[in-house]
C-alpha cells in the first residue's frame, strides 16, 4: 500500500478597502417644457447664467427662476460621506483617474474581478414569472380532463382568466406565495402603458411595487478563471437575476477568463499573490522618517452615468466628477427625452501610504485616489407623464360660405408647450359613443412618440401651424350632432373631452342652434361623466331570464392616497367594504307580473390573507 502525502490547495486572499460611501442617494427628472429636438439632443440648453456654474454648485433657486429657459433636466441628490478628514483637489486631477474608477471589470493582481450588480429588471421578471406559473396551472387542469376537453379548456379559462385578481385567487389556491405578493407582480401598470397622475401635483402616483427589490445591489469578487462561465451561465437564463446587466460585459469577461487560465500556475503561491496593487499616484512627498501614519481624505465623488438600450446593452457616458467632499447634489442637464439613463456614485479618497523610494531608500508619502463601492443605481425612463389639459372654450356656429359647422376654440394654458395636435369628435347622442372624424396634425418633432390610439391615416390632417378651427362639412341640417374636442401632446398623450356643444339647425330662421351639455374634463371612457342625466339606471330590465350570475372583479380592492409630501401619513381609503368590516351590498329582484320582490345581500370575503 502507497501512501501520498497530502498538500494541501493554496488559497489566494480576497482583499478590499473599505472606504466611506455616500448614503440616500436619489434622483429624479424634471421636465418643463417641449422642444422639437428633444429626443435627438442631448447637448441640453442652459442659459449663459448658469453654464458656468458646476453642476454641484446649482441651487433649487436658481432652476425655478430660470425654469422658461432650461426644458429639462436631471437632480441627483445624496448625503455626503461621513468622515473626519477632507481635502479640496483641482478637478482635473480626478477627471484624469474618473474612467478607472466607473470601470466594471478591473482584475486585481491577486485574480479577482470586483462586480458591482444590482437586478433593475426585477418587476418585469416577477410579472413573467407569475403570469407563466398561472398558464402552467391552467394547463395542468386542462390536461387533468379526459373528455370534452376542449369545451372543458373554455369553462375553465372563462372562469380563471377574468381578471388579474381572478389569477391571483387562482394561484393562491395551490401556492404558498403570500397573496398580496402575486397580486403586485400581476398588477405591473408600465407593462400596460399606464399611469395614474396626480391632477394637484401633476406627478405619476403610480405605485412601484418591489421598489426595494429593484434598488438592491450586491458586491461580489469572482476568481477570474470562471468569470466568464459564470457570466455565460447567467445570460442564458432570461429569468435569473442580473441577466441583463451581465450581457454587456461578456466580451470583456471571456478575454479575462482566458488570460487568467493562460496565467495560471497550479499549486504555486507565493508573496505576489499577497501583494495589493495600487493605483498610481497622483502626488508624492519626501518625508525625513518612518513615523508616519497611513492615513485617507475625502475629496469628492464621481457620478457613473449610462444609456441603456431596448437591446439590454448600454452606453458608458463621460463619468461625472464632483471635486467637493460637502457636495449634497448634481444637475445634470445633458439629457435626451425619452431615453433611459442609470445613475450610481462613488465617494472618491485620497489615501497616503509610507513608501520607500527606490535606490536611495528615501522615505516617501504616495498620495493615490481611491473610491467606495457605488450606491444603488438608480435607474428610470426621462419622459413626462401628465396628459395635455382639455379644450374648455369650445363653440359651434355655422358656415354658409362652407356649407358646415363651423367649430372654433383656443390653445389651452399648457405650461409645457407640448400640444402637437387637435382631434375633432362627434357623435349623435349621448346613448352613443364619439367618431373621431379628424386629426389636425401640426407636430414637428424630430422623433414623432405614437401612442397608444390606432386612428385611421384617412382622418388625419398633416399642418405645418396649430390650427383652432374647423368646419364639418358633414353636417347634415336634418340632424342633431354633439362635438367634443381633445388635445394631444407630443409624447402621444391624450387630454380629456372638451366641454361638449350640442347642435341642431332651425331650417325656419336658418340659422345654428347650440347649448352646452357638459363642461370640459370627461373623461376619454366616460364622455357623459359631467352630463346632468342619471348616468346609470337604476334598475335593469330582462325577461324569461332563470339564472343570474354576479362576478366581482375590481381593479383595486383599496387605494393607498399617500400623503407624505404633505407632511401627514399615508391615508387608507376603503373602496370595498369587505365583510370584515360588516359590509354588504343588497340586490334586489322585482317581478312586476307577480308584484312579487326578492333581496338577496351581497358580502365580499378578502381572500389576499
Amino acid at each position: 500500500m502507497t501512501v501520498q502525502n497530502s498538500v494541501p490547495t493554496p488559497i489566494v486572499p480576497v482583499m478590499d478597502f473599505p472606504a466611506p460611501d455616500t448614503k440616500k442617494f436619489k434622483a429624479k427628472f424634471f421636465y418643463n417644457y417641449y422642444v422639437k429636438d428633444e429626443a435627438t439632443n442631448d447637448l441640453g440648453r442652459v442659459p449663459d447664467e448658469l453654464s458656468s456654474i458646476p453642476g454641484e454648485e446649482i441651487t433649487n433657486k436658481q432652476l425655478n427662476k430660470f425654469s422658461t429657459q432650461i426644458p429639462r433636466f436631471v437632480r441627483l441628490d445624496f448625503a455626503p460621506a461621513s468622515h473626519t478628514s477632507y481635502e479640496t483637489l483641482a478637478r482635473r486631477t480626478l477627471e484624469r483617474s474618473a474612467d478607472k474608477f466607473v470601470n466594471d471589470l478591473g482584475v486585481t493582481k491577486n485574480g479577482f474581478v470586483p462586480l458591482d450588480l444590482q437586478d433593475t429588471n426585477v418587476r418585469d421578471k416577477l410579472y413573467t414569472l407569475v403570469e407563466k406559473a398561472y398558464e402552467r396551472e391552467v394547463r395542468r387542469n386542462n390536461d387533468s380532463v379526459e373528455k370534452n376537453i376542449e369545451k372543458a379548456k373554455k369553462d375553465l379559462n372563462e372562469v380563471m382568466a377574468k381578471s388579474q385578481t381572478d389569477k391571483a385567487k387562482a394561484l393562491n389556491r395551490v401556492s404558498r406565495a403570500d397573496a398580496n405578493f402575486i397580486s403586485d407582480a400581476l398588477n405591473n401598470l408600465e407593462r400596460a402603458g399606464q399611469a395614474y397622475v396626480s391632477p394637484d401635483s401633476r406627478a405619476d402616483m403610480t405605485k412601484r411595487s418591489f421598489q426595494a427589490a429593484q434598488e438592491l445591489s450586491v458586491r461580489t469578487r469572482v476568481n477570474a478563471k470562471f468569470l466568464d462561465s459564470v457570466v455565460n451561465s447567467t445570460i442564458n437564463d432570461p429569468l435569473s437575476l442580473f441577466a441583463e446587466e451581465l450581457i454587456p460585459l461578456k466580451k470583456r469577461s471571456e478575454e479575462i477568463q482566458d488570460a487568467a487560465i493562460t496565467n495560471f500556475s497550479s499549486l504555486r503561491l507565493g508573496p505576489r499573490n499577497f501583494r495589493q496593487t495600487f493605483p498610481s499616484p497622483f502626488s508624492l512627498r519626501n518625508v525625513s522618517s518612518s513615523n508616519y501614519d497611513t492615513n485617507f481624505s475625502i475629496v469628492g465623488y464621481v457620478i457613473d452615468k449610462r444609456e441603456l438600450l431596448d437591446s439590454g446593452a448600454y452606453i458608458q457616458h463621460d463619468p461625472i466628477v464632483i471635486p467637493f467632499p460637502k457636495a449634497s447634489s448634481y444637475v445634470d442637464f445633458k439629457i435626451k427625452y425619452g431615453t433611459t439613463y442609470s445613475y450610481a456614485i462613488r465617494t472618491v479618497i485620497s489615501l497616503k501610504l509610507l513608501r520607500t523610494s527606490r535606490g536611495t531608500n528615501q522615505y516617501v508619502v504616495r498620495s493615490m485616489l481611491m473610491t467606495s463601492r457605488p450606491t444603488s443605481r438608480r435607474t428610470f425612463v426621462c419622459h413626462e407623464p401628465v396628459p395635455p389639459p382639455p379644450v374648455g372654450d369650445l363653440t359651434v356656429t355655422y358656415s354658409y360660405s362652407k356649407k358646415g359647422s363651423r367649430l372654433m376654440w383656443n390653445m389651452p394654458t399648457n405650461p409645457q408647450r407640448d400640444i402637437v395636435k387637435f382631434q375633432i369628435f362627434r357623435r349623435r347622442t349621448i346613448e352613443e359613443s364619439f367618431t373621431l372624424i379628424n386629426v389636425l396634425d401640426f407636430d414637428n418633432s424630430d422623433v414623432r412618440f405614437v401612442g397608444r390610439e390606432i386612428i385611421n391615416p384617412d382622418v388625419v390632417t398633416r399642418i405645418t401651424q396649430p390650427a383652432t378651427l374647423f368646419i364639418d362639412q358633414e353636417f347634415d341640417k336634418n340632424e342633431s350632432y354633439i362635438y367634443a374636442i381633445a388635445c394631444v401632446d407630443a409624447h402621444g398623450q391624450s387630454s380629456n373631452y372638451s366641454n361638449q356643444i350640442q347642435v341642431s339647425f332651425d331650417v325656419e330662421k336658418n340659422r345654428i342652434n347650440s347649448r352646452r351639455i357638459s363642461r370640459s374634463g370627461a373623461p376619454r371612457q366616460y364622455p357623459n361623466f359631467y352630463i346632468k342625466q342619471t348616468l346609470f339606471k337604476q334598475t335593469i330590465s330582462t325577461s324569461e331570464a332563470k339564472r343570474i350570475k354576479i362576478y366581482f372583479d375590481p381593479e383595486y380592492l383599496d387605494v393607498d392616497q399617500s400623503l407624505k409630501r404633505l407632511g401627514s401619513e399615508s391615508v387608507d381609503e376603503q373602496s370595498l367594504l369587505t365583510n370584515e368590516e360588516k359590509g354588504k351590498y343588497i340586490l334586489q329582484l322585482l317581478n312586476t307580473d307577480l308584484q312579487q320582490s326578492k333581496s338577496i345581500d351581497i358580502l365580499i370575503k378578502d381572500l389576499r390573507t
